[in-house]
């Protein structure tokens, strides 16, 4: 039920996926893979509106055969993860499992075969100034010594279509790491 999901068609590369909010980032092997894709001051929480997910409890799941992925700047999860039983950082033991995990990467799609079959995905991630649930902290690439995230990868200052939202609206270094996009402004005010 991944709402930022990169791929499903034959390899996409190089796409930018900034400023969403959504219910988990992914790019399964079902349809092929993808690469090169980076997701930017996204904010995912494994839920959706009147449904209560009991499995596949992941924010950020990238199947074997998608590599050289980035995940920059965004905010992952829900306040309260790091008290959840079994909650972890990275999910390397069990495919398909239902406790919460930050990141599940390598394993195939097909939830029959449980061990990672592709180390490469983790081995090519960029995983940079994330703040996640579970380890209640923003994580940092220990080779990247800024942390200096800027606004956006595509815009040079904040567009007039954001009126009086927050700019930017998502990130580990925003007050309260999340306020509102402007198209969750408009649905919320929806009758």
């Amino acid at each position: 039920m991944a709402d930022l999901i990169g791929n499903h068609c034959a390899h996409p590369f190089l796409a930018l996926f900034e400023g969403n909010m959504g219910s988990q980032i992914s790019a399964d092997d079902i349809h092929g893979s993808s690469s090169h894709l980076t997701f930017f001051r996204n904010y995912v929480d494994r839920q959706h509106a009147g449904f209560v997910h009991t499995g596949n409890l992941l924010d950020v799941v990238f199947a074997a055969n998608n590599r050289y992925m980035n995940v920059v700047g965004n905010v992952l999860g829900r306040p309260g993860d790091d008290a959840l039983p079994g909650a972890v950082y990275e999910q390397t033991s069990g495919n398909c499992l239902d406790t919460v995990a930050v990141y599940k990467l390598g394993y195939p799609s097909d939830c029959g075969i449980d061990t990672i079959t592709d180390p490469q995905v983790a081995a090519t991630i960029l995983r940079h100034g994330n703040f996640d649930y579970v380890s209640n902290d923003t994580v940092w690439d220990p080779a990247i010594a800024t942390h200096d995230i800027p606004a956006s990868l595509y815009l040079s200052g904040k567009p007039a279509w954001f009126g009086e939202v927050a700019w930017p609206p998502i990130g580990p270094d925003v007050a309260g790491l999340v306020t509102d996009v402007p198209a969750k402004v408009r649905y919320d005010a929806l009758p």
